[in-house]
Order: structure tokens, then sequence, then C-alpha cells
């Protein structure tokens, strides 16, 4: 998922990729491409079609155990080509907060992921 991700924003650039990405259609319950963007270290979710309620927000990334996982997005990807952060997130389907795994890929400012609940 991610890799067709990144491939959509590397053909259509940022705005068509948020649109893209904020389509409610595009999630498939727990499976669903998220949009970052690193703005001056601030993390913004830009696209998430089950979560429309973040867009547009920079909220802490702070999850239930104290595990700031939004500074280990921005950390793990800088000079990499992509990583697995581990955190715990409100599953889109149960609502219940649920350890998440999600690979994670930087181009530029543009953080693009997409991850598995357990």
């Amino acid at each position: 998922m991610v890799s067709d991700a990144v491939d959509y924003f590397d053909e259509h650039g940022l705005d068509a990729t948020i649109e893209h990405y904020n389509d409610t259609g595009r999630a498939d319950g727990p499976w669903y491409v998220f949009v970052l963007e690193d703005r001056d270290g601030a993390i913004y979710t830009v696209a998430n079609p089950a979560r429309p309620d973040l867009v547009g927000t920079t909220r802490d990334r702070i999850d239930s155990t104290g595990y700031d996982y939004g500074e280990a997005f921005a950390a793990v990807t800088e000079g990499s080509g992509g990583a697995w952060v581990s955190y715990i997130f409100t599953h889109p389907v149960t609502g219940a907060d649920a350890p998440k795994h999600s690979w994670v890929v930087r181009r530029g400012d543009v953080l693009l992921g997409a991850g598995w609940y357990e």
C-alpha cells in the first residue's frame, strides 16, 4: 500500500495525493494509507481516510504508553527508504486502542504510511 502511495505521490504530487487519500472510500476497514507533512518539526495530518477528524491537526502523537510515535515517524524516515514504527492507536473498526505497526516512507517533508493492527 505504501509503495503504491509513494508511486502516486511521485507521479501526481502532494495536492492530488492528499485529495486521493482523503477519500473515505480508500479505507478498507483497518487498511488505509495516511499522509503526514513535517512542517518545521510539527507533524500535520493531511490525509487519513479512516480518521478524517485528524486531517489538519498537529495533535501530539503520543500513545497511551507515553511513546511519541510522531517523533519516531519523523526520525526513522530521515535518510532511509522507510521504517516500521510500532505504537498504540485507535482501531478504526473496533474503536478500541490496539497495537499498530506502520511502514512509513519520507518524500521530502511528506510522510506516507500504512499499517496493520494486532
